[in-house]
């Protein structure tokens, strides 16, 4: 018996019945979809969500600066949670991170645009959203490679790829403390 052979066929059907797993849990509902969740802990069994019920139609940039004991600044940074690559398209884990961030700015929207629907202090809106706040304990934890001692960030509104050069800046963080 070559055990060469045998490995190698009972990983073929291994992947074989992990792709027809993978496209079966594609479906919504169903007792393979209930059996899946239940037993794949590790979240190997792939769920593909292309379109969302409201996609936005445009990005959120995070951009950020850095004031000094002399309180000079730096000039704007744009923040990114990975660099573009080509890998990105097969293995990007940093996928997730950008998402929170994205989510976290609509969700910081949303409580400006409820904020200027009812006639409430914007700032006090900001000061009680938790979205606000992880942005802010996201934005002070990034790496200061600087003897920075303040930091400062924007969020900014572009239209993506379609129209790279139109930006609208939505707000304006005070500066921040840097941790030391």
């Amino acid at each position: 018996m070559n055990l060469g052979l045998v490995a190698r066929t009972m990983a073929e059907c291994g992947l074989a019945v992990w792709f027809l797993t993978s496209v079966l849990f594609q479906y919504r509902g169903g007792k393979l979809l209930n059996f899946v969740k239940r037993w794949d802990h590790y979240s190997l069994i792939p769920r593909w969500t292309f379109f969302a019920p409201n996609p936005y139609t445009h990005d959120f940039e995070i951009l950020f600066r850095n004031r000094y004991p002399d309180s000079t600044m730096c000039a704007w940074t744009l923040h990114r949670a990975a660099s573009p690559s080509h890998r990105n398209g097969i293995w990007n884990p940093a996928k997730r991170s950008q998402k929170a961030i994205i989510d976290l700015c609509g969700n910081i929207m949303g409580s400006l645009h409820d904020a200027s629907k009812f006639e409430l202090d914007p700032a006090e809106c900001l000061a009680g959203s938790s979205s606000y706040q992880a942005l802010q304990k996201y934005v002070q934890g990034l790496p200061n490679p600087t003897m920075a001692t303040e930091r400062q960030f924007t969020i900014v509104l572009t239209e993506g790829y379609r129209k790279p050069n139109e930006r609208r800046i939505l707000l304006v963080s005070p500066f921040l403390p840097l941790p030391q």
